[in-house]
């Protein structure tokens, strides 16, 4: 029997918390390009919430190309609305490319977003990125280099009592702080 969710499981988190978050990705990709002596040639936002990392994070690491995709669930399972767009002008033939989400989960619409990624550029070196990784979800995605986060969350209720008591994993469903929350509610009971 599938769970209802209500208010109490919501954990609203606040545009200060969010800023801390953004910065904890970015500072750990960041020291990722350094240690690997790498960049990223294409950002990868997964819309619509991922397009609000990626602008900080692509500003911050000077990631010059865009690639937006959106992937997302619904009640019948997984839909593509806007797909990989095609390039005006030729890239590299082999490029870096960050995927960039917002809040995973489970990793069903990372691993249809890696795939149509790696269907365009085949011989790309792909990397994953999020600000919210939940606690029990995937820790790597195939043909993912690395997945960096900035933060855990418990939404699926998988932590131990400690992690969440010592706020190392945050607890319940995160609502970010443009996300209504009756909305969220009525989005999360449809997957």
């Amino acid at each position: 029997m599938k769970r209802m969710y209500t208010i109490a499981d919501l954990n609203p988190m606040t545009y200060d918390e969010y800023a801390t978050a953004v910065s904890a990705v970015t500072s750990r990709l960041r020291m990722y390009c350094i240690e690997q002596n790498m960049k990223f040639d294409i950002i990868v936002p997964i819309l619509r919430s991922g397009a609000i990392p990626a602008a900080i994070i692509a500003h911050n690491l000077d990631i010059q190309h865009f690639l937006p995709i959106q992937v997302y669930h619904d009640g019948d399972g997984i839909k593509e609305f806007f797909s990989m767009p095609t390039m005006l002008e030729p890239g590299a033939g082999d490029p870096s490319i960050l995927i960039c989400d917002n809040n995973t989960a489970r990793g069903s619409v990372a691993r249809r977003t890696i795939e149509l990624v790696k269907g365009q550029f085949p011989r790309s070196r792909l990397y994953y990125s999020t600000v919210v990784k939940v606690y029990g979800g995937p820790d790597s995605y195939e043909g993912v280099e690395k997945y960096i986060y900035g933060i855990q969350s418990d939404e699926l209720g998988l932590a131990d009592p400690q992690s969440v008591a010592d706020r190392i994993v945050r607890r319940g469903i995160t609502l970010f702080p443009w996300e209504d929350a009756m909305a969220e509610l009525a989005a999360i009971s449809r997957t």
